[in-house]
């Protein structure tokens, strides 16, 4: 924990400069100085990075799409980086800068599902600026959990970062800290959201194994049973940058699902997670986790 108080004591400090900036300054001009100055971040970084990290990402990139390029090496980083940003700045954020940094398709599907009233279950991967979408929703005052895996979560920056995740009234779970279907049982039967990424950590719980990217890889069961459950509509989402600089939100009807449900609907979340990756490449964070890359690729049933 001492290890990482530096890093804490600095993160802290830039929180509290960007707090005076976003009091000072009108939201579009507080989010220009938040874009500049993590571009700044962005090109110290890539410049001190080794070579050998560098060589690491591409290598990760062409192991899962089959190809690579320095420049998709580049745009990945520089749009983790614009992510780690807002993350920092959430506490700070109100209504009209998300207005600023959203553009949303969909949002009507958000709507049907809650008609059913048993709550929604929102899929997405680890792509784009995901940490955002429960937040967002919440400023569209929609009462929204994020589920988390925080192994430590007494780790001081652990616990900053889950500080930032609850701004906006929302609820976090972390799973190694509370039971994940109770709590969210809780939620789903007030007709709430529960938002949580499916793409990471299979091999941890109960699973199943389908086909993406040309081979075999295993897919968590959890967010099924949890719906199946509690009887709640099931919608993929996902997130990625723009061209001019906004998350953009696409929100896919909703899916049902019970007990006749099969494993095909597996199969089908997981052809609409290849389709998006391989429209986005550099918007999976998968690539920076070199042990997820190699337990995907070299996974066999």
């Amino acid at each position: 924990m001492l290890k990482s108080l530096p890093i804490v004591l600095l993160l802290m400090f830039v929180q509290s400069l960007f707090r005076i900036i976003f009091f000072l300054f009108p939201p579009k001009k507080a989010l220009s100085i938040l874009y500049k100055t993590s571009d700044l971040f962005y090109s110290v970084c890539f410049s001190i990075l080794p070579e050998s990290f560098k060589k690491e990402l591409q290598g990760n990139l062409k192991k899962i799409y089959g190809h690579s390029s320095r420049n998709e090496v580049r745009s990945l980083l520089k749009k983790f980086c614009y992510g780690f940003f807002e993350l920092l700045v959430l506490p700070m954020l109100k209504k009209e800068h998300f207005e600023l940094m959203f553009e949303v398709t969909g949002i009507q599907n958000l709507k049907r599902a809650l008609e059913h009233k048993k709550g929604v279950v929102i899929i997405t991967p680890h792509a784009g600026n995901y940490e955002l979408v429960p937040n967002y929703l919440s400023t569209l005052n929609y009462n929204t959990m994020k589920i988390v895996k925080t192994v430590y979560p007494e780790d001081l920056p652990a616990k900053l970062l889950n500080d930032c995740r609850r701004s906006q009234r929302v609820r976090v779970l972390n799973v190694e800290e509370e039971n994940m279907y109770q709590q969210s049982f809780r939620i789903l039967n007030a007709n709430a959201i529960v938002v949580i990424q499916a793409d990471t950590g299979a091999l941890d719980s109960r699973h199943i194994f389908i086909k993406m990217f040309n081979r075999t890889v295993p897919a968590a069961t959890g967010w099924k049973t949890m719906a199946e459950r509690a009887e709640s509509a099931v919608l993929p989402v996902f997130i990625k940058r723009g061209t001019d600089g906004k998350n953009h939100l696409r929100i896919y009807p909703y899916l049902l699902v019970n007990k006749e449900t099969g494993d095909e609907i597996f199969q089908e979340m997981g052809n609409l997670f290849e389709e998006f990756l391989k429209e986005n490449p550099d918007e999976w964070l998968l690539p920076l986790n070199s042990y997820e890359v190699e337990r995907m690729v070299n996974q066999d049933q």
